[in-house]
């Protein structure tokens, strides 16, 4: 029975590591980390859908949000 157990704790920790490495491909961007940052401080509103808009806007790193304004983001969607 200990066995069974041992398994099922296993394949547990198996499954939470597969959703966490879900969610960092999720974010497989160079914005990636800003985002999952902001999503952790609670700004849930901001998404895969975000990082895309963005990339599409020509932001492809940390240093070129650096100098937008509030304004311009919001323009984006």
């Amino acid at each position: 029975m200990s066995q069974v157990k041992a398994v099922k704790r296993t394949l547990g920790n198996m499954r939470h590591q597969v959703y966490d490495l879900q969610e960092q491909l999720k974010y497989c961007s160079a914005l990636g980390p800003l985002l999952r940052e902001m999503h952790r401080m609670g700004y849930n509103g901001i998404g895969v859908r975000t990082v895309r808009k963005l990339e599409e806007a020509g932001f492809g790193s940390l240093e070129a949000l650096r100098g937008v304004g509030v304004e311009e983001l919001v323009g984006l969607g």
